[in-house]
Parts: structure tokens; C-alpha cells; sequence
């Protein structure tokens, strides 16, 4: 006759705020709560990703030169030893089982530098992106229970007014 359902944090309360400092990655806010509904729930929240965004991120042009440094020796090195010349765009996926393991050695350290940048440029890219609110995901609130059964309504119907003379 009754269900569970789970409950979500509250906005204002001592919780949710702590779980919202830790989303946004900022300190907690000190102001009072009172574990008021009308402020709303915490929300999951997913990076809102524009050409603008990345565009306007001065910080992938200083990941790309940093890396590059790193990369162009490799590149060098790889080349020479397979007596290519390949761009870095133009590097296999798999290395050939005929080459020698320092040539395979070097083709993979290429592949982990050009993966590595990517996920470094990707991050920077994420955390300088504006969010959207997932309204349809408030975070769970694990301590507390909701707790609901059948409602019914009851009223005295028809409504008669004696009169009195």
C-alpha cells in the first residue's frame, strides 16, 4: 500500500550546498539555510561545448605548443629510424611487426603524446565551457526517504444550508 521513492538534495540546505561547491568546484556558500523547497534541488550539469567556447580558450594554444616541444623530437626520431617522413597526421595507427623495437618503441611514445595532448586540450576545453542543468537530474539524496501511499479525498457532499426563520 505505500512506496519508496528516493528524495533529492535540497538547494538550501547544509548538503546541497556542499554538493554544489563540490560541482562547480568552488568553496562552500556560508549562508544560513532552512531546508526550504522553494530554492529547488541541486542539478547535474554537463558542459554546454560552442565553437565559441573553443575559440575564445587562449589555454589550447599554450597545451599545443607545450606538447609540440615533446612530439616533434619523437617525430624526428621515428622518421629516422624508418627513413620516412611523415607529418604527424600521417603516423600509422599500428606500427609494422617489421620494424625494429626501437622504431616500435617510438611509434608508440608518439601515439601516448598525440592521445595525451588531446585529452589535456579536451579537459581545458570542458572547464572553460559554460553548463546546462540537467533539470531532469537532481542528485539523489542517500540519508533521507520519501515515503507515499494511496491518497484519498473526502468531502460532505452535497452541501445543504438550512434555513432558519
Amino acid at each position: 500500500m505505500g512506496a519508496r521513492y528516493p528524495f533529492y538534495l535540497l538547494a538550501n540546505s547544509r548538503e546541497g550546498q556542499i554538493k554544489e561547491a563540490e560541482v562547480a568546484r568552488t568553496a562552500p556558500s556560508s549562508q544560513p539555510v532552512h531546508r526550504n523547497i522553494r530554492y529547488g534541488f541541486v542539478y547535474e550539469r554537463v558542459p554546454h561545448i560552442t565553437l565559441k567556447s573553443i575559440a575564445n580558450n587562449a589555454e589550447i594554444d599554450v597545451i599545443w605548443d607545450e606538447w609540440q616541444a615533446k612530439l616533434e623530437p619523437l617525430l624526428k626520431s621515428l622518421n629516422l629510424a624508418l627513413r620516412k617522413t611523415w607529418q604527424e597526421w600521417e603516423i600509422p595507427p599500428e606500427g609494422d611487426s617489421k620494424w625494429p623495437d626501437a622504431a616500435k618503441k617510438l611509434h608508440s611514445d608518439c601515439l601516448q603524446a598525440r592521445v595525451a595532448r588531446q585529452q589535456e586540450i579536451d579537459k581545458s576545453i570542458a572547464s572553460k565551457a559554460e553548463f546546462e542543468y540537467l533539470y531532469d537530474k537532481p542528485y539523489n539524496d542517500k540519508k533521507t526517504v520519501r515515503v507515499a501511499g494511496p491518497f484519498t479525498v473526502e468531502s460532505l457532499s452535497p452541501h445543504r444550508v438550512l434555513s432558519v426563520d
